[in-house]
């Protein structure tokens, strides 16, 4: 990560020092688009590693999951 995020992260820690969900959420969406990046230009070539490409899109589901996972706890249940 560079320097400019690290001081932007500051901004999103709570109390306790924990950085908050919102720049969690932020990360991981630029992360799954920095992957799906890498998705698209391997699997443009001709020849390529079909274990890696599997890899990142392993990785890019567990972050969609992580996402979601994040989002359901920001949102307050209604039925409750």
């Amino acid at each position: 990560m560079n320097d400019s995020n690290d001081d932007f992260s500051e901004l999103f820690v709570d109390d306790s020092g924990k950085q908050s969900s919102t720049f969690k959420l932020v990360e991981l969406r630029k992360k799954c688009q920095e992957i799906d990046s890498l998705i698209l230009e391997l699997s443009e070539k001709l020849e390529y590693n079909q274990v890696s490409l599997q890899k990142l899109k392993n990785e890019r589901s567990n972050i969609l999951d992580e996402i979601d996972r994040l989002k359901d706890e920001m949102i307050p249940d209604l039925n409750a």
